[in-house]
């Protein structure tokens, strides 16, 4: 398949799909689509034994999902098409790494937190900005509460606004974090830890790891949805993109 938003490459029992949308690799439905589909396909292969996400440039990982394809008639596609990335990540039994320099915002947040590990730059930075236009990251809800402390999780959910990656590391967010110019040599020696081990024994290991925590999640999601769904029939969600694509200050109805 040949990609016009991501790069893909295979080497050494690791597949790394690289979001190539400069400067900030949003995240349109063309560009979802192809990961969605690069991920299922680079899983499936015998010879992976850890699948690696990452982003071109230092500016961003992914500033997020594309606010343009947020309108109700992209919508379902939109959501189907990241739901596709999330799930296949999430259920993924193979490992999965994040490797993140710059921001990190909305889905790409979320992209982020549904890998195994995240390794990060200094100059990483991690939010979930949604509420700022009425809304809420869902999934990194979900995912933050289980991985950080509750209180951390709100903070982050509920402010909008930007964590350091040092920070993120604290938060148990992040596993490791390195100068931005070492990211590239430190990524080699932390797949290499992986690559060397049996496939299936990880595969093993990480289902064990994982088991509790897997099925607190696909609960929390049906949940999370239905959640979401009442939130999205509000005036204050439609108001935020209105705002938002008007440039201008949201006026909550909802205080």
């Amino acid at each position: 398949m040949a990609y016009q938003n991501i790069l893909v490459d295979t080497k050494d029992g690791a597949a790394t799909i690289t979001i190539n949308r400069p400067p900030v690799n949003v995240m349109n439905i063309a560009t979802m689509r192809e990961m969605g589909a690069a991920i299922k396909d680079r899983l499936a292969d015998p010879g992976v034994k850890i699948l690696v996400i990452t982003a071109s440039g230092n500016r961003a990982f992914s500033a997020g999902v594309d606010v343009a394809d947020h309108v109700p008639e992209r919508m379902k596609d939109m959501l189907d098409s990241f739901d596709s990335i999330i799930t296949s990540l999430l259920y993924s039994e193979k490992l999965t790494l994040a490797v993140v320099n710059g921001m990190a915002l909305g889905g790409g947040l979320e992209v982020a937190l549904c890998c195994d590990m995240v390794l990060a730059s200094e100059k990483a930075t991690f939010a979930a900005p949604e509420i700022k236009l009425g809304m809420f990251a869902g999934v990194g809800a979900i995912l933050l509460a289980r991985l950080s402390p509750m209180r951390k999780a709100i903070e982050i959910i509920c402010s909008g606004d930007n964590i350091s990656a040092r920070e993120a590391e604290m938060a148990g967010i992040v596993n490791k974090v390195v100068p931005e110019e070492s990211l590239e040599a430190e990524k080699a020696r932390f797949i290499a830890r992986f690559t060397a081990n049996s496939g299936i024994a990880m595969k093993m290991a990480k289902k064990t790891v994982t088991s509790g925590y897997i099925r607190e999640v696909r609960d929390a999601m049906h949940e999370g949805e239905k959640i979401y769904d009442e939130l999205m029939k509000t005036e204050d969600a439609h108001e935020g993109m209105k705002a938002f694509m008007e440039k201008r200050k949201p006026i909550w109805k909802n205080r």
